[in-house]
């Protein structure tokens, strides 16, 4: 669900000057989580700055953005956000380094929950940094990740799918310059696929670390996905 890809040198101080930004605005080194609550979610912000003389600006900086389910207390809600912390987590670093990850755009119709993320992250023993992308999704029912290629009623009716999120891509590629599209390939399944009111959203993400990202996602309206997805399936409630 998840690719990754190395970061150039411009590219660490564009991190590093977003990180001072935001670090700028905190009335302390360690200023407290805050969050501004939407319907079933809220949507987290930690931004922490740690002065530091084994980084190479002076500091490490955290800026972190990520949903966490409001009703606490209920075991599956509260074991999506503990998944949804561990993921943060994944991308971080064990002692001094900085540390960014973005959930965005974040929707939930009370059944799942869905968000792309962005991370980057540069620890004190990294050359340089690193950085990944992907989607995440849970079923709020079970409390479980939620994978959206078991949810087909078929194999026939998966490959159907990816068909005509294909046809839709290709339409849209045909009207971009070949030089902006360079990161683009068909998709081969709906392991990127992000839960949305309207339907499905595929977005193309980078097989190989360093490829360009593709600029273009498809949406597969809702009205046509009950032909595609079983009918007990949380995408459809």
């Amino acid at each position: 669900m998840e690719e990754s890809r190395n970061i150039s040198t411009r590219e660490r101080i564009c991190l590093k000057a977003l990180l001072l930004v935001m670090a700028a605005g905190c009335t302390s080194c360690n200023s407290p989580s805050n969050a501004t609550e939407s319907n079933e979610f809220k949507v987290v912000t930690v931004e922490k700055r740690l002065d530091s003389s084994s980084s190479p600006v002076g500091y490490w900086g955290t800026s972190l953005t990520y949903p966490q389910l409001i009703q606490a207390g209920k075991k599956t809600l509260d074991s999506v956000n503990k998944q949804i912390d561990a993921l943060v987590d994944r991308y971080s670093c064990q002692g001094p380094g900085d540390q960014a990850f973005t959930a965005e755009p974040i929707y939930s119709n009370g059944r799942a929950l869905s968000f792309y993320y962005e991370a980057t992250w540069m620890c004190e023993s990294m050359p340089s940094p690193d950085s990944t992308s992907g989607t995440a999704n849970y079923n709020l029912e079970t409390g479980a990740s939620l994978t959206v290629n078991e949810e087909f009623l078929d194999a026939t009716s998966q490959k159907r799918f990816i068909e005509l999120a294909n046809q839709l891509l290709e339409e849209k590629l045909r009207k971009l310059p070949e030089e902006d599209i360079s990161g683009c390939a068909p998709f081969e399944n709906a392991r990127n696929a992000l839960i949305t009111a309207q339907g499905i959203e595929l977005r193309g993400l980078p097989p190989i670390h360093g490829e360009p990202d593709c600029p273009v996602s498809v949406l597969i309206p809702k009205t046509e996905l009950g032909s595609f997805f079983k009918p007990d399936s949380v995408i459809l409630k």
